[in-house]
């Protein structure tokens, strides 16, 4: 299963389990598997469009990078993971 950091829009952040990548492109939501050093794994189609940028543009990048304040991404990383 793959872990999956969620942030909702009200600002809440949770650690989910996701057993494949089926369930990650069906939500209607965006949704970003990453790894343990904060790196894109997989996202869905949702995140695509909300990011406005290809899959392999994604893939592989700093997760951290795409927020206003990475450092602030970056705490909120550790303390969940």
């Amino acid at each position: 299963m793959a872990k999956v950091l969620i942030i909702g829009t009200s600002g809440n952040i949770g650690l989910e389990e996701i057993s494949n990548a089926k369930n990650i492109e069906a939500s209607l939501g965006p949704v970003v598997t990453i790894s343990p050093e904060r790196k894109i794994t997989n996202l869905n189609e949702a995140s695509l469009k909300v990011k406005g940028l290809p899959r392999l543009k994604l893939f592989k990048t700093d997760f951290s990078d795409y927020f206003t304040e990475p450092q602030k991404a970056r705490k909120g990383y550790k303390e969940v993971f």
